[in-house]
């Protein structure tokens, strides 16, 4: 999940390829990371955004899961929160897909760029709205079980339609 911040899923996909074919066991584990030198990491990320912080997250990242979690990813939002480069977004994001929610069972509306900017032309956000602020307005809206289809809905209506400098509003199938 680190790789894909403000990157192309396309992009961060490919990256993870490259990194996972560079391992031994064709497999990125905690282990891989630790074994691997830090110019070798950003050598395998080198295609993405911002490649050497990602790198450096990425390595503080399975440290922390190494010795503080005793090699277990932490599951809910509040614990992933504390790794390094971990924010709401990303906990969220793998709460919800990787966990299927925090302990109530769900992990809440995942509100990235696009998100947030469906949310506040839909009317259900605020401009000076935080993304705190957004999810909430978001799941007040939508059946706590439709949490994860209302995320992947607004952020694909965002990416295709919902631009920023120029929306498709008479494409748009909220218009239709």
């Amino acid at each position: 999940a680190l790789m894909s911040v403000q990157c192309l899923d396309k992009v961060a996909l490919r990256a993870f390829e490259t990194l996972r074919d560079s391992t031994l066991d064709r497999e990125v584990t905690l282990e891989a990371i630790a074994v691997m030198s830090t110019r070798e990491l950003e050598q395998h990320l080198s295609t993405l955004n911002l490649f050497r912080v990602k790198a450096k997250y990425i390595r503080a990242c399975a440290d922390v899961i190494r010795h503080k979690f005793r090699g277990e990813v932490p599951r809910t939002v509040g614990a992933l929160k504390t790794l390094p480069g971990v924010g709401d977004k990303l906990a969220h994001l793998v709460a919800s897909v990787s966990y299927g929610g925090d302990e109530d069972g769900f992990a809440g509306i995942v509100v990235d760029t696009h998100v947030k900017r469906v949310a506040k032309r839909l009317g259900w956000a605020q401009a000076g709205d935080d993304v705190e602020s957004v999810r909430m307005s978001v799941q007040a809206r939508v059946k706590r079980e439709e949490w994860e289809a209302a995320t992947l809905g607004l952020i694909a209506l965002g990416q295709r339609f919902c631009h920023a400098k120029a929306p498709a509003c008479a494409a748009c199938p909220v218009n239709a």
